[in-house]
């Protein structure tokens, strides 16, 4: 297996595809057409997020 194939294996990304999955109260709000890049080697904790990028996002 390569050192790529490796490191990418517990990712999976979510598409924000409607109005019921944003987040517009958020000060890192998701808004349709956002994509969400989640790990699953990482433990979840309750407050904990990681923006990686919010194309959408008129501050970037």
């Amino acid at each position: 297996m390569s050192k790529q194939s490796q490191n990418t294996k517990h990712l999976f990304f979510i598409d924000i595809k409607n109005g019921y999955m944003t987040n517009k109260d958020h000060e890192f709000n998701l808004d349709v057409n956002d994509k969400v890049l989640f790990d699953k080697s990482i433990k979840a904790e309750p407050n904990n997020i990681a923006i990686i990028k919010n194309y959408q996002d008129e501050y970037n």
